[in-house]
């Protein structure tokens, strides 16, 4: 068989939801070791008082532990990353086929997607990832700028003691807000990139492998993506650090428009861009791992799967 046959054949292999989300889940969780850290220094950097250097931020974040909290990120990415790039690719299907059966496409392949189908489909599963992991992430923003060392339950307690369990959903709105945008800016572009790149490799005389241009496509979301969500990010980590405000105190934001707003205000519109440097060190470390090894699983897996059904001709 020909290369270019092969390549038909593995591209017509279809995978399972179950195997998509679990490559999805796999990948998030091993990407992010690599993006803790920058996490870390952007939140310490993000509860700085204003006029902090990214020096001195990533000095206090290092004397605090770049590590800290690893194991509340980790099982966010569980949840997190399993929902939001699982979901991904079985609504963007669904999408396209719902738009077949209607008319309005002749075909429902993949790569025929429009950006609206694909910032559609990324829009709904990163909303509904962020759903399903906003306790976890409210623990991980605790753990990140609480000055006392906490673990995972100790926040949980913190957070249930003094807010109830709708503490756990304090900062919903931009956390959704964030998470759609997320869907939208890094998952819907990457594939819109990522798609790009393939159909000009497939033309170049000399080709690019195709992990660099992975890659490639990983560098150019990550940077579209942090600078579009850094400000619902401010305003996602300062929500989710009130969630520890004993019950009926006054919280300082009500809602993310309001938190951008009165941080800009309050302490300049550059303010929401000051931790752009580990914002977008954590958004490009974790992206182009998490992709690199979402392509690669899922290029071997379904290799694997069409020598099965070789074998068995």
């Amino acid at each position: 068989m020909s290369d270019a046959k092969q390549a038909q054949s593995i591209k017509d292999i279809k995978l399972a939801p179950w195997q998509t989300l679990l490559i999805s889940g796999t990948s998030g969780c091993l990407a992010w070791p690599f993006a803790h850290p920058f996490e870390m220094w952007k939140n310490t950097q993000l509860m700085a008082p204003p006029g902090t250097s990214q020096m001195e931020g990533f000095r206090k974040t290092a004397k605090k532990g770049f590590f800290t909290g690893l194991s509340t990120g980790v099982m966010r990415q569980v949840v997190y990353a399993t929902a939001r790039l699982g979901c991904y690719p079985i609504f963007r299907d669904a999408l396209l086929k719902l738009e077949h059966t209607a008319g309005l496409k002749d075909n429902h392949d993949p790569t025929k997607a429009t950006i609206l189908d694909r910032a559609i489909a990324g829009g709904s599963a990163g909303a509904f990832a962020s759903c399903l992991s906003s306790p976890v992430e409210v623990c991980l923003v605790l753990q990140t700028t609480s000055k006392e060392s906490l673990s995972i339950l100790g926040a949980g307690r913190s957070v249930f003691a003094s807010s109830g369990l709708g503490g756990f959903w304090r900062g919903i709105g931009p956390l959704a807000s964030r998470a759609a945008l997320v869907g939208v800016s890094q998952v819907a572009v990457h594939d819109q990139v990522l798609t790009s790149l393939r159909l000009r490799n497939s033309v170049l005389e000399q080709k690019w492998h195709d992990n660099i241009v992975i890659n490639v496509a990983s560098i150019i979301t990550s940077f579209i993506y942090s600078f579009i969500t850094m400000p619902v990010e401010v305003a996602r980590v300062r929500m989710s650090a009130e969630a520890k405000l004993p019950a009926g105190s006054e919280k300082k934001y009500r809602n993310m428009i309001q938190c951008i707003t009165r941080v800009a205000k309050e302490e300049g519109t550059f303010a929401l861009f000051d931790s752009f440097l580990p914002y977008f060190c954590r958004c490009a470390s974790h992206t182009v791992v998490c992709f690199f090894l979402i392509e690669y699983i899922t290029r071997t897996t379904k290799e694997r799967k069409l020598a099965k059904i070789q074998a068995a001709k």
